[in-house]
């Protein structure tokens, strides 16, 4: 199940493929001799409906708008065609419900192709904008699977019918589905073989027991059978032989299929105890393990880095310390050099001072 955006360029050929209407199409999986089996969930002209919503909703006309999204459901394999027809219409229901039926454009069924399945379009309108964005956005994208799943599940009682590739779980509700589908097929076998076995033993009870087909004829040599009457009798007789060689061919190729479908149902059997007794793959238990591995790595790392922000913030308490210590020493460090200055000042010849006042500034620089 997945959905498409389509601009209005693409409306023409997009609606011509799902009516068959293109003669000339590239889908080499289309067998053209079943497309009479193909049919339209949805009343009235797929254009004119499109056309008649769009005119009521409001949208800036551009080239990339998209104006149809299409939905293409794919039946469960494996089942009947009634019951898959079925499925189909119970998703287009669902689906009507979902985006509002004043909405929808289509919803052409496709019985020509590998997979029966549905192409359910429609306009993607919220609120009465144009806008396949904001409805189909990511949550809904993310959760209409899920919901579809619940919603069949309630209605066939089955799990696995949209969801039906991606769990060991819905691999095993699609093989109890396939059973019952072949039980329906095993029981309907069993009334016609019923049925065949019934008249070939109302033939045999009207087929003469004891009465002669012919009496013969008195004759002078006594009881004498005719060569008319004798060739009436072998023409009788080999139809009574034909007829029964075809009765017997008929419940030898009954009780063929029937064994036939015996040995299908017990492999279908043996295959859904199979699937009972299956463990969880070895590739989600190893992928577990490493997930595992990367918790608990992820653990140590989250612990490292805490003992490496508690050192850091030690250290920058250290580092404010000895801050205020070599300010504190250097601050009294110049009060010193000033009082020296100060003291032998009166000392120093005139024109030495300015020699002198430039190598200690220096001084105090290093």
């Amino acid at each position: 199940m997945h959905v498409d955006k389509y601009k209005s360029s693409q409306v023409s050929s997009l609606i011509g493929h799902d009516m068959r209407s293109i003669p000339n199409h590239t889908n080499e999986q289309i067998d053209g001799s079943r497309s009479h089996l193909n049919y339209n969930l949805h009343s009235g002209n797929p254009f004119e409906n499109m056309k008649t919503r769009l005119e009521e909703l409001s949208f800036v006309k551009k080239k990339t708008t998209n104006v149809i999204a299409s939905w293409a459901v794919t039946a469960p394999a494996g089942v009947d065609l009634d019951l898959q027809k079925e499925f189909l219409k119970e998703m287009y229901d669902w689906l009507v419900g979902r985006y509002g039926s004043e909405n929808v454009v289509s919803a052409y069924v496709h019985l020509d192709e590998t997979m029966p399945h549905m192409h359910f379009k429609f306009v993607p309108a919220v609120g009465g904008k144009l806008s396949a964005k904001d409805l189909l956005n990511r949550y809904e994208l993310k959760v209409i699977h899920k919901e579809a799943e619940k919603a069949m599940a309630e209605k066939f009682g089955v799990a696995g019918m949209i969801l039906n590739g991606a769990t060991v779980g819905g691999n095993k509700s699609i093989a109890e589905l396939k059973l019952r589908t072949l039980e329906k097929k095993l029981a309907e076998k069993n009334k016609e073989l019923e049925s065949v076995i019934s008249k070939v033993e109302a033939l045999n009870e009207d087929l003469p027991a004891e009465k002669p087909l012919y009496e013969p004829k008195k004759g002078l040599l006594g009881s004498v059978v005719t060569v008319k009457a004798h060739n009436a009798l072998v023409n009788e007789f080999n139809g009574l032989l034909a007829l029964e060689r075809d009765r017997q061919r008929s419940v030898n190729l009954w009780k063929s299929q029937f064994e036939d479908e015996k040995k299908r149902f017990k492999a279908l059997e043996s295959d859904f105890e199979a699937f009972k007794r299956l463990d969880m793959p070895k590739e989600v238990l190893t992928l577990r393990e490493a997930n595992l591995s990367l918790k608990n790595d992820n653990r140590q790392l989250q612990k490292q880095l805490e003992e490496l922000v508690d050192d850091n913030k030690v250290l920058k308490e250290d580092l404010e310390v000895y801050k205020g210590f070599f300010d504190n020493f250097f601050g009294a460090l110049q009060k010193a050099s000033q009082s020296v200055i100060d003291m032998i000042e009166p000392y120093i010849p005139m024109n030495f001072k300015e020699w002198f006042y430039r190598a200690f500034r220096g001084f105090e620089r290093d």
